[in-house]
C-alpha cells in the first residue's frame, strides 16, 4: 500500500488512448476503453460516435470538442489519483516506459518502479565488506589504500540508481538478476561514509 495520499496509477502496459482538443484549447487524453462501451468505434470511419462518447465521458457537449483534433493512439500512461476521492491528475502518456518514467519524475516527483518521492533523499543501505566480489562474481571493491575500508552501498531501486548514475563519484553497477543496484566506496569508517552520503542528499542506513 502506498504511503502517499495521491497514488500512482499506471496503465496496463501499452494501451489505446484517445486525445482531443476542446474549444477552450484544453487537451483531453483518456484510455479508449473508458470512452467507448461495447464495440469501439473506428476513429477514422465513425468520428462522430467517438466525439459523442468522449463528450459523455468528460461530462461535456460534443460541440465542445474539435472533431479534427480527435486522435486514437497507443502508449504507456500514468497519473496520480486519490482512492475514494475525486482528486486526480491528467494522464501522462508516452511512447515508452523510460520516457514515461522521466515525465512522472519531472511532473509528480515520483518513481514509477518504487513509488518513492524523488524530491526526498534517496534511501541507500551500507554494508562493510572484506570481499572484493559479490555473490554473483561481480567485482565491486576497487583497490584501496590500507588506511581506508571498502563499503558496499546498495540502492533499493534500479531505476533510481540509474537516474543518479553515480554516487560520490562511483558508478552504480546494475545487476539484472537482483532487485538492488550496488557500488563500492572507500572511507576510513562507517560514520565518515554515512556523513558523506547524507551531504550528497542520500538517506543511508547501515545493514
Amino acid at each position: 500500500m502506498s504511503d502517499h495520499f495521491m497514488e500512482l496509477q499506471m496503465s496496463d502496459g501499452a494501451i489505446a488512448w484517445v486525445r482531443a482538443e476542446l474549444r477552450d484549447c484544453e487537451t483531453v487524453i483518456l484510455p479508449l476503453d473508458e470512452v467507448t462501451t461495447g464495440s469501439q468505434p473506428d476513429a477514422e470511419q465513425d468520428i462522430d460516435a467517438l466525439r459523442s462518447a468522449l463528450a459523455s465521458a468528460i461530462g461535456s457537449e460534443a460541440d465542445d470538442i474539435d472533431p479534427e483534433s480527435i486522435e486514437v493512439f497507443t502508449g504507456y500512461g500514468a497519473r496520480l489519483s486519490a482512492p475514494g476521492y475525486m482528486d486526480q491528475t491528467d494522464w501522462i502518456v508516452c511512447d515508452d516506459m523510460d520516457e514515461l518514467a522521466d515525465e512522472v519524475d519531472r511532473m509528480f516527483d515520483r518513481c514509477i518502479d518504487c513509488d518513492r518521492d524523488t524530491s526526498e533523499p534517496m534511501p541507500v543501505e551500507v554494508s562493510p565488506t572484506d570481499d572484493a566480489y559479490d555473490q554473483h562474481g561481480n567485482l565491486v571493491a576497487p583497490e584501496t589504500p590500507e588506511s581506508e575500508q571498502v563499503f558496499c552501498v546498495y540502492a533499493m531501486c534500479n531505476r533510481c540508481a540509474q537516474r543518479d548514475q553515480t554516487i560520490l563519484g562511483s558508478r552504480w553497477e546494475i545487476a539484472d538478476d537482483v532487485s538492488q543496484a550496488y557500488t563500492s566506496l572507500n572511507a576510513q569508517d562507517i560514520d565518515e561514509l554515512m556523513d558523506r552520503l547524507a551531504e550528497e542528499n542520500y538517506a543511508p542506513e547501515e545493514i
